[in-house]
């Protein structure tokens, strides 16, 4: 192979192409290093040139510290890579040391993925050339907990509008003043202007 398959980018750093491993890249294996990757909060992952149709790259993450049962290497399964998708960016969060991701099926993978490989004293990211289909299957964890992420911004957000709106408008109740209660107008009212903003601009809540 003339040159690495895949390249590395993180802020503020030089641009780090991985190496086979063993030096065989018919293995389909590749590595590199990633020294102070507490500091890391993002990667960019990407293809330098086109890999065999039917096959994609599984990226995998390993922290120094997250062992496997056995003592041997864990690596969380970030995503994949093709030719039709050929970069990618991927969050990097640090495990909490009581977090256990042993034995998740599709989030980690044993020391056998990268078996030529020993323990590192750093951070460490691997890509395994793996089969279009399988990888598929796995799913894309990163952009999974992304949509996840923004979900719950969104709901939260509508929320507190609601609830903001709605309180706003809050009548004391004359039987009882210690409570108070919303119209039910004001309650069709926010929902008819909200889903009306919504429809003109899905993202207007941000």
């Amino acid at each position: 192979m003339a040159q690495p398959l895949f390249g590395l980018i993180i802020s503020g750093r030089p641009i780090q192409m991985l190496e086979p491993v063993g030096n065989d890249p018919s293995q389909g294996k590749f590595i590199t290093a990633i020294p102070q990757a507490e500091s890391v909060n993002h990667i960019v992952v990407f293809l330098s040139q086109p890999i065999p149709e039917g096959f994609g790259a599984g990226v995998y993450f390993s922290w120094p510290d997250a062992a496997a049962d056995g003592g041997g290497q864990q690596w969380i399964f970030l995503g994949f890579l093709s030719n039709q998708k050929p970069s990618a960016i991927y969050k990097i969060v640090k495990p909490k040391k009581d977090d256990s991701t042993a034995g998740v099926p599709g989030q980690t993978t044993a020391l056998t993925l990268f078996g030529g490989v020993p323990f590192s004293s750093v951070a460490q990211l691997g890509i395994s050339v793996e089969s279009l289909a399988g990888l598929s299957a796995m799913g894309n964890p990163s952009t999974e907990a992304s949509n996840r992420s923004s979900n719950e911004e969104f709901c939260t957000k509508m929320l507190e509008n609601f609830c903001n709106y709605a309180v706003s408008f809050s009548v004391s109740n004359p039987a009882n003043p210690n409570e108070s209660y919303v119209p039910l107008k004001v309650v069709t009212n926010w929902y008819e202007t909200f889903k009306r903003k919504f429809a003109a601009d899905p993202n207007f809540w941000k």
